[in-house]
């Protein structure tokens, strides 16, 4: 009988525990389902911003114009800009007027702080290469040749000259011949701006289209050169040209352009009725 007794309380704690294990792994169950049931939160993603900038495609020497074909944009992440510097957008202004102020190797970020407008102090200071000086050259509009000067071209000055007569600014032919020649005075003159009172004046071409008035053409030339210009100018008569590599040197005088006129400087020994030598 105690057998019997110890056989049923076995089994029913057999069945309770298995009741119970049953139980443990049927919850288990139910929340495993609710895990996979549930929409896992997507991890945030890092916005990454970026900024343009510019680079130099060459080396740039210092007051040399900008220019578009010159440089090349990028864009930049915002983090490795800080590292530079930047914050923001790198605008430049691409007027033929800014000058860079400083030299740059190929690669090269530029700045802002690396340019220098027309009106920002210095300007002048990178106009003018290093041991030369500025200077306003008139010029009358019928002495310019029908082509193009620009700002930062090369020009040659030739001069009409005569011992006998002031030919600056004359408006009619010399009458005496004698003496008279034209030659290069001088030869690959930067010319720096036309001397306009307006930033599209500066810039625009110049051509001898009119007859009237007088252009001022703004070129820079050794300090050595400045007496020597500012006597020529209001001497002789002034013509300036593109310039470029001449096989021989730039010289004529009458001789060169009047077949008779050895004939008639000869007549000149002939006396008149006053007993005077004749002139030209």
């Amino acid at each position: 009988m105690r057998s019997r007794i110890i056989f049923f309380v076995a089994l029913i704690a057999i069945l309770v525990g298995g009741y119970g294990i049953y139980d443990s792994v049927l919850k288990n169950k139910d929340k495993s389902s609710v895990v996979v049931n549930e929409i896992a939160p997507q991890p945030k993603k890092d916005s990454v911003e970026y900024i343009t900038v510019w680079r130099t495609l060459n080396n740039i020497d210092r007051g040399e114009s900008i220019a578009n074909d010159a440089l090349k944009r990028e864009q930049m992440l915002l983090t490795d800009a800080l590292d530079e510097g930047l914050r923001s957008d790198v605008e430049l202004d691409f007027s033929p007027s800014t000058l860079f102020n400083r030299d740059l190797p190929q690669g090269a970020l530029i700045l802002p702080e690396y340019i220098t407008r027309e009106n920002d102090p210095g300007y002048i200071d990178l106009l003018v290469t290093e041991g030369m000086t500025l200077y306003p050259l008139v010029v009358s509009n019928k002495n310019l040749i029908s082509d193009f000067i620009r700002p930062g071209e090369r020009i040659d000055i030739l001069t009409v000259s005569s011992p006998s007569s002031n030919l600056s600014g004359a408006i009619e032919k010399p009458i005496r011949f004698k003496g008279v020649t034209a030659t290069l005075f001088l030869q690959n003159i930067k010319v720096l701006n036309m001397g306009g009172e307006d930033s599209e004046q500066k810039l625009k071409p110049v051509a001898g289209k009119s007859e009237d008035g007088f252009t001022t053409i703004i070129i820079e030339i050794p300090p050595t050169e400045v007496a020597r210009l500012a006597l020529a100018q209001r001497t002789m008569h002034l013509e300036v040209y593109r310039s470029r590599e001449y096989e021989e040197p730039v010289y004529a005088d009458v001789r060169n352009v009047m077949s008779n006129y050895i004939g008639i400087e000869e007549m000149r020994g002939s006396k008149n009725k006053n007993g005077r030598e004749g002139e030209l």
